[in-house]
């Protein structure tokens, strides 16, 4: 698949070269959408997650990340609010909410520190974590691993639904 200005093949063919190297579960169990314009933060945040054993998927904008969110089964999707310039991303607030609105998966929101309205309106949304200043040096490790304990759960729980229903 193509997905407009998005590194989804660069960071599929990481995923690739070494598929089990630093996993904490099977390949491809649990996949994370990284959406981010600022190209530091992107690869912190992607690097973080797969050291805690995602599978990620890396999109620079809105519309190749909703693509993505649409054909693929997704846990964790962390949408960076922030640009290298200051200005917010036009698309990544609408994309925030589609995401809260259409799926059942968890959500991180990286913000600015300073901006609290942010934070509030992220928090109605419904976001599992909102992350206000996150930096190129930040240690994300145990809050990917706490996501993947989630994840697992909220798996566990839907195939103990459709076990016990069907």
């Amino acid at each position: 698949m193509h997905y407009p200005n998005s590194e989804v093949t660069q960071a599929l063919k990481s995923v690739e070269a070494d598929p089990v190297a630093g996993r904490s579960c099977k390949p491809g169990l649990f996949q994370c959408l990284v959406v981010s314009e600022d190209a530091l933060r992107r690869d912190m945040l992607r690097r973080s997650a797969e050291q805690s054993g995602w599978e990620t998927i890396v999109c620079t904008e809105a519309e190749g990340a909703m693509q993505v969110a649409l054909r693929t089964l997704l846990q964790l999707a962390i949408v960076d609010l922030e640009s290298a310039s200051g200005q917010r991303p036009a698309d990544f607030e609408p994309l925030l909410r589609k995401l809260a609105m259409t799926s059942d998966i968890l959500l991180i929101a990286c913000g600015n520190d300073e901006n609290i309205q942010e934070e509030i309106w992220a928090r109605q949304l419904g976001v599992w974590l909102y992350l206000p200043g996150v930096a190129e040096e930040s240690d994300l490790g145990s809050l990917f691993e706490e996501a993947i304990d989630i994840a697992s759960r909220k798996q566990a729980a839907a195939a103990a639904e459709r076990y016990f229903t069907s």
